[in-house]
């Protein structure tokens, strides 16, 4: 439970004295509790349609290109890339357990289930699809353990997640309208698992949406940066069915890829 209370006075005294940010008088004081109720304010993107940039700094070589996100919570997801010049470069499509790559570069097609190995094709990421949906609304994976919070003196909480050698951290602004996620990151005992930083939040609708999310996991050495334009974002809009569908050329050769 919290304590009601007034944020912004607390947030801007501190602000002007350059010094540490008290902990505001209605301050989540257990991690469930502010994990619940960041959850329920992502709950209001059902849908999401944006158009921005998306870069993938790989190990062989950078690619670069126009981004348009499509999805619907829980794991409908469609991402067309498109080269600097407007030419066609891939479009991912998943639906459900189905998923769907046409690599126009490379003139290659494929089908399978929809499975973090299959996802990683288009920009190296291994993820669920309903991870990746929850990222690209601001919200993260968290994993099961024992959880605890505190207050951090530059303004944020700060919730850890303790499984065995896994811990995560999770660093929360405290404006109450959307407890904006800035950072997430799960280690094991090999180092950083996955790391996501999110910025340039905005009010979108009745919820907040980053505008700017990078994703870094080191072991597949994938780091992808995606911005939304600003303007360029709608939740809750009604999308078409085919939106889903794959998009493959008649005369294509698709070929089916399984995870081991």
């Amino acid at each position: 439970m919290r304590a009601l209370g007034t944020l912004a006075p607390a947030l801007a005294l501190a602000a002007l004295a350059c010094g540490p940010v008290p902990m505001p008088a209605d301050a989540f004081l257990t991690a469930p509790d502010l994990l619940d109720e960041m959850t329920l304010l992502r709950s209001r993107v059902r849908s999401l349609r944006a158009a921005g940039r998306v870069d993938h700094f790989g190990e062989e070589q950078r690619v670069q290109g126009r981004a348009f996100v499509f999805l619907e919570s829980p794991c409908r997801l469609r991402i067309d890339v498109l080269s600097p010049f407007g030419t066609p470069l891939s479009v991912l499509t998943v639906d459900g357990d189905d998923f769907a790559l046409a690599d126009h570069r490379a003139g290659r097609f494929f089908a399978g289930p929809a499975q973090p190995c299959n996802i990683a094709r288009l920009v190296q990421v291994p993820l669920e699809p309903e991870d990746a949906v929850r990222i690209l609304v601001g919200d993260a994976p968290i994993i099961s353990g024992e959880r605890e919070i505190r207050w951090l003196d530059r303004g944020r909480y700060r919730v850890t997640v303790r499984d065995g050698p896994r811990r995560q951290i999770l660093d929360v602004d405290p404006d109450p309208r959307s407890l904006q996620l800035r950072h997430s990151r799960i280690t094991d005992e090999r180092g950083v698992v996955i790391e996501v930083r999110y910025d340039r939040w905005r009010p979108v609708g009745r919820a907040f949406i980053p505008h700017e999310i990078r994703l870094s996991m080191p072991r597949e050495k994938a780091d992808v940066l995606l911005r939304y334009d600003d303007g360029a974002v709608e939740i809750n809009v009604g999308l078409p069915d085919d939106a889903w569908k794959r998009e493959f050329p008649p005369d294509a050769a698709v070929e089916k890829v399984f995870c081991p």
